[in-house]
């Protein structure tokens, strides 16, 4: 079978660590290979103004402190670096580009030949500059680009500082497939959006990884013709990116830089996030915000989190994260709820590595466990032996997967999974919903569905929850703030899932404050008049 022939449009002189990374994923796929390299020299006078150099020569200055800092949150040695694409041995095609910003712009008859000689069935867009026009109809599939930001609300900029330069609660990107007639939209083949950083080099960092990933999919899926179901209409057009000036620059140093003293103080002040969970007795779970809530008294040394509920024998039991501030990880423990108080249990599962999001379920009489054990790089079933504290391991479900906070439930003689991905290997896992399905709760073969992600956007994505209620099936999801992870939660409800299609409808998004010195929440379950939620605060 033959690969699809696909070339990249590039600008002169070194490549970043997008067009390093993307050549080197492409050298070990199956379905095309990059044929040539179309290197653009750029004719652009206003970089040689001295307002420009010292822009540019600002900025440089920021990255250089900044990928210092960065280095501890994620692995930069290769990100900040200049790549010289030539030691891929791909075929470079140089050509005289029309002006920076001149969409329109004619390129010459002779470079035209050359580039249409290679009949290309793709071309994918690295460049800063908007695709030209004139190259739309020479390969078969046409162009694909990126796209960095909401351009609409935006000036244009470095992909991602506007977001952290604003306090953005996510940044953006879109994948487009660029059209030659004028008067045609762009469309957005995918629209993924991730938490925003409070440093705009981490934030650029995640950006680039996480599109990457999903331009290296999408291109396959175009490839193999399955791309046309997920194309959506966007208004989003290509732009060129332009340095902020140097007050904005100077404005976002400022901030930053007070953002970080107050992270300071807190270190000074031994300061650390401690969740909370609470409880209260409630036919109408809807009603939740405006409850009173019981707080229960978190263990010596640790805190609790993500409570999930289950009925045994006509008690009421809360399973939880508890936290151990020692071990710097999570178990699984269990508290009996009545009218009277709480009582706390004991551990019910702990392993060597985090465990939390105890999303527990029963079926066929018997009772299972599905925590978050993304720390093990796989999703894991439990089954209970003596309820509620002695589980064993039944099977891993998934193997060699980086993902959190499982939803499992059955519906329409099928089992279902919701849960958080991290493709990207960045760590982030608050902006990829995937959904999984199988005959089998003990299948060896879960099968991934086709709209994964089904969701992509981190201010719903993220599991918080389950609820059930006359057959119809909530989705609580956690929304997260500028740097604030459970800022708030929100209630979708599920309109549509099988095999080829997944639909919700968010019902409502609300802050939930447990304690007045809350900073947010991100776990909220309802069962049997009881709703349970957790909050978190900084205390010594």
């Amino acid at each position: 079978m033959r690969k699809a022939r696909v070339g990249l449009v590039l600008d002169q002189g070194l490549q970043d660590w997008r067009v390093n990374d993307f050549i080197k994923k492409s050298t070990n796929s199956k379905i095309f290979k990059i044929e040539c390299l179309i290197i653009q020299n750029i004719s652009n006078h206003h970089s040689l103004e001295p307002s420009q150099f010292v822009k540019r020569s600002f900025f440089k200055i920021i990255l250089f402190f900044e990928k210092h800092f960065v280095g501890r949150y994620i692995q930069t040695s290769d990100f900040f670096k200049k790549h010289d694409i030539k030691k891929f041995g791909i075929k470079q095609i140089n050509v005289n580009s029309p002006a920076e910003n001149d969409v329109i712009g004619k390129y010459s008859e002779r470079d035209l030949n050359r580039m249409g000689n290679e009949n290309l069935d793709l071309l994918v867009n690295f460049s800063e500059s908007p695709i030209k026009r004139e190259l739309l109809g020479i390969p078969f599939h046409g162009v694909i680009s990126f796209q960095y930001g909401d351009m609409a609300n935006h000036k244009k900029g470095p992909p991602g500082f506007w977001e952290v330069f604003k306090r953005e609660k996510s940044t953006s990107f879109y994948i487009q497939s660029n059209h030659d007639n004028l008067g045609e939209e762009n469309k957005t083949l995918l629209k993924g959006s991730i938490p925003t950083n409070f440093f705009f080099s981490l934030n650029m960092i995640k950006l680039y990884k996480k599109s990457n990933i999903f331009m290296y999919k999408i291109l396959e899926d175009i490839l193999e013709n399955k791309i046309s179901k997920n194309v959506i209409r966007s208004q989003v057009r290509n732009q060129s990116s332009i340095i902020p000036s140097v007050f904005e620059q100077i404005k976002y140093i400022l901030k930053t830089s007070a953002y970080l003293f107050k992270k300071f103080i807190r270190k000074i002040k031994k300061e650390r996030v401690t969740w909370n969970v609470g409880y209260e007795f409630s036919k109408n779970w809807e009603d939740v915000w405006s409850r009173s809530f019981k707080i229960i008294n978190n263990p010596k040394n640790s805190y609790l989190a993500d409570p999930f509920l289950f009925n045994h024998k006509g008690k009421n039991y809360c399973f939880v994260e508890q936290f151990n501030f020692s071990s710097n990880k999570g178990h699984i423990s269990v508290l009996e709820i009545s009218v009277e108080g709480n009582k706390f249990l004991g551990t019910a599962i702990d392993e060597n590595f985090h465990l939390s999001y105890p999303n527990i379920f029963q079926h066929n009489d018997e009772i299972y466990m599905c925590p978050e054990s993304s720390a093990a790089k796989d999703i894991r079933l439990y089954k209970c032996k003596d309820f509620p504290l002695e589980w064993e391991l039944e099977k891993i479900l998934i193997s060699d997967i980086q993902a959190v906070d499982s939803n499992i439930f059955r519906l329409d003689n099928k089992w279902w999974m919701l849960t958080n991905v991290d493709s990207s290997e960045t760590g982030e896992l608050c902006s990829e919903l995937h959904l999984f399905f199988s005959h089998d709760l003990k299948s060896n073969n879960w099968k991934p569905h086709p709209m994964n992600p089904v969701i992509f956007d981190s201010k719903c994505a993220r599991n918080g929850g389950m609820i059930f209620e006359n057959e119809k099936l909530y989705r609580v999801f956690q929304v997260q703030g500028w740097d604030n992870y459970g800022e708030s939660f929100g209630i979708s409800k599920i309109l549509k899932i099988n095999e080829h299609e997944y639909l919700e409808e968010q019902v409502f998004e609300f802050p939930f404050k447990l304690l007045k010195k809350a900073k947010g929440t991100h776990t909220l379950n309802s069962k049997n008049g009881i709703i349970v939620s957790d909050c978190y605060s900084f205390n010594r």
